[in-house]
């Protein structure tokens, strides 16, 4: 047999079944478990979401979280370790010495996956 449990909370709720337990049951029975964790609602086909709420980041904290990034990056990387820019696809960094430093590729893309600047079509850069 089941019991089905509704639980009220400040955010909105579902009501779900879980298999039986008595009150009396401190412990439920290993094939047994008793939750009163709310099921996910699904969405409607349609959604409309307004926010007056202010963005997380603003562009010069991310630069400047960017900058965080690099400073620490290459503290424990071997001389020549090559990772992608953060910023565009023409750039990326060579760490030299516990510390990157930023090379660019000109007009084409750094490729990541083959350490060396590439055709755009080929680097797989995906910034916008």
């Amino acid at each position: 047999s089941t019991t089905t449990t509704t639980t009220t909370s400040t955010t909105p709720l579902t009501t779900i079944t879980t298999p039986s337990c008595t009150e009396a049951q401190t412990t439920p029975p290993p094939t047994t478990a008793c939750t009163t964790t709310p099921a996910p609602t699904p969405c409607p086909n349609s959604l409309s979401v307004t926010s007056n709420s202010k963005p997380i980041a603003s562009p010069q904290g991310m630069v400047s979280n960017v900058d965080n990034y690099l400073e620490s990056i290459c503290l424990d990387k071997r001389n020549g370790f090559l990772l992608p820019s953060l910023r565009n696809c023409n750039d990326y960094y060579v760490c030299r010495n516990g510390v990157a430093v930023e090379l660019s590729c000109a007009k084409l893309h750094f490729n990541p996956l083959k350490g060396v600047c590439d055709r755009p079509e080929y680097a797989g850069c995906r910034l916008a």
